[in-house]
């Protein structure tokens, strides 16, 4: 492992893995979608992974989800494809685009 050599052979959970062991210890989830245009289309496999694992009832939406990313393009997307979902903006937009950002991103 590049970080310690104690970490040599740890594997990283997939997002299915993961959704299934917070689901199993009844935890919240701030997702953050990474370098979104290295991964065309990174919304909606995340959604659909989402929505696979049981994350996009109303009862996860509602109390126990949040979508966010430093791009502003990619939680326009997810807003967009789930206006539901609570997202987050990461970046530090000016004053004058604060209602802008207002229409897609909640936090």
């Amino acid at each position: 492992s590049w970080y310690n050599p104690a970490f040599a052979g740890t594997r990283v959970p997939t997002l299915k893995q993961y959704l299934n062991e917070i689901t199993r210890t009844h935890q919240n989830l701030i997702l953050e979608l990474k370098s979104p245009d290295l991964y065309p289309g990174i919304e909606a496999e995340t959604l659909a992974a989402l929505r696979n694992s049981g994350w996009l009832d109303r009862g996860h939406v509602r109390h126990r989800l949040v979508v966010q990313s430093f791009d502003a393009k990619s939680i326009k997307e997810v807003h967009k494809q789930r206006p539901d979902v609570k997202t987050g903006f990461l970046g530090t937009p000016t004053q004058a685009q604060l209602p802008e950002y207002a229409r897609f991103a909640d936090q």
